[in-house]
């Protein structure tokens, strides 16, 4: 599970990029761990997340390197090993090698608990905290999308948060993926109304926090097939009528921000690439800018300060 605590980090101009992470060792057991990737002497250097290359941006690392260094041959064993030994795992990638450094015993960590049961089970978080986890959603796709970390059709149940205070939400989520299971072409996906599954994926996050219920409890007959089954486009008729029934509840650049989300308007079927810094420009100007405006108006909050 990776934190998207720090996606406003990654594309900051600096020196080096860290990322906090849990890695399953099984029977829901949790190994706290963060890598640490330390650019090569090119500044264009870039690294692969995933299928997808992203540049060497991010935050500068508090932690200096020291010594102790232990080379990886295999990640899965030094895995095991931390977590046998009760020690956080700190992995450095530099010199195109991986590298362990011992840095801290493993804090006790309690089961994770999914947007998806919060959306079913429990009360309505703040606005304030709402609209933060709006702009870090929006910020990990746009960092995120097209890499193994976040599939075409990311949703709430792989969104995860640890147990914080009972009267606050917790506002670091984090995101789950199994890189060993390889996504599957929808076999209708050809008769897919919206151009950009992944957007859409995030328009109805931005709906589900906005009306604090899953789209899946908005579905009426006539979303279905004719037998009620769900079809490839059932979520996006369900929203587009959600959107519509609560239209008149959300502020300007909330609601333009998930008007984007479904129509996508703003971009030709055929310019659908997050690998394109056009593509993702077109992506912040009419939906992430609009989300972080909203913050900043309402709290005066910026990303990053939270």
């Amino acid at each position: 599970m990776l934190s998207l605590s720090g996606c406003f980090a990654w594309a900051e101009d600096d020196s080096s990029i860290e990322l906090d992470l849990f890695i399953s060792t099984g029977d829901r057991k949790w190994q706290e761990s963060r890598i640490r990737v330390d650019p090569a002497p090119r500044r264009d250097s870039l690294v692969r997340f995933g299928s997808r290359l992203l540049p060497l941006k991010s935050r500068k690392s508090s932690i200096p390197l020291v010594e102790g260094k232990t080379r990886i041959d295999s990640i899965c064993a030094v895995v095991t090993k931390a977590h046998r030994s009760n020690v956080a795992l700190d992995v450095v990638y530099e010199s195109n090698r991986l590298w362990h450094r011992v840095r801290k015993r493993t804090s006790q960590i309690t089961n994770p608990c999914t947007l998806d049961h919060l959306l079913r089970h429990e009360r309505r978080g703040g606005l304030k905290e709402r609209r933060i986890l709006a702009v870090i959603f929006a910020h990990s796709l746009l960092y995120l999308c097209d890499s193994n970390w976040l599939n075409k059709e990311w949703d709430k149940t792989q969104i995860s948060f640890f147990p914080s205070t009972p009267d606050q939400l917790n506002l670091k989520p984090y995101l789950t993926a199994q890189f060993q299971a390889l996504e599957e072409e929808h076999e209708d996906s050809e008769m897919q109304l919206h151009p950009s599954p992944a957007i859409l994926a995030l328009g109805i996050l931005l709906l589900e926090l906005q009306i604090w219920g899953t789209i899946e409890s908005r579905r009426i007959p006539e979303d279905l097939t004719d037998d009620g089954s769900v079809n490839v486009n059932t979520n996006l008729l369900t929203a587009e009528r959600v959107f519509k029934e609560t239209d008149d509840k959300i502020f300007e650049n909330y609601r333009r921000a998930v008007r984007a989300c479904l129509d996508c308007n703003f971009l030709d079927e055929d310019e659908v690439n997050f690998n394109d810094e056009g593509f993702r420009s077109l992506v912040y100007a009419n939906i992430v800018a609009p989300l972080e405006r909203e913050l900043y108006q309402g709290w005066r909050m910026r990303p990053g300060t939270f």
